[in-house]
């Protein structure tokens, strides 16, 4: 019979096992992975900044010449814009009502776009579209519609 000599005590390798597991939790627990960080809480995001950017200048309905916000039902209207980024691709169109149609700003960042589709009596927001890099930015009007 051939003795083996033992140079571990039994049971050495389950300890290790559970101590790289425990190792692996302590880890996930305490380092900066989502909203924790190692010292605690990261600091929140401002509201405005959490809900996405926005584009900055100003979204209207034109009707005859003039700035409205609200239109009597089946007479012509604009969406209009100024002040946003300058001869880009703008989506345009009344939350609710697709396909959303396609302008372009002109050197100043302005645009006026014709909205041929018919509405309803009711409360609606337009809402315009540009995209800067990676992002999509948005800015949107309310305005109504009255028999």
């Amino acid at each position: 019979m051939i003795k083996m000599k033992k140079t571990q005590a039994p049971g050495i390798g389950l300890i290790i096992a559970l101590a790289a597991v425990l190792i692996v939790v302590l880890l996930v627990v305490f380092l900066p992975f989502g909203e924790k960080t190692f010292f605690g809480q990261q600091y929140p995001k401002p509201a405005s900044e959490a809900r996405g950017p926005k584009l900055r200048g100003t979204l209207f309905i034109q009707q005859n010449g003039s700035a409205v916000t609200s239109i009597t039902q089946g007479s012509s209207f604009s969406i209009c814009g100024s002040d946003l980024l300058a001869n880009q691709l703008v989506i345009v169109g009344v939350n609710g009502y697709i396909p959303f149609d396609q302008t372009t700003t002109d050197g100043s960042g302005n645009f006026c776009h014709p909205y041929t589709r018919s509405l309803s009596v009711g409360a609606y927001t337009a809402t315009a579209f540009q995209q800067k890099g990676k992002n999509w930015l948005s800015i949107s009007t309310n305005f109504l519609v009255t028999p």
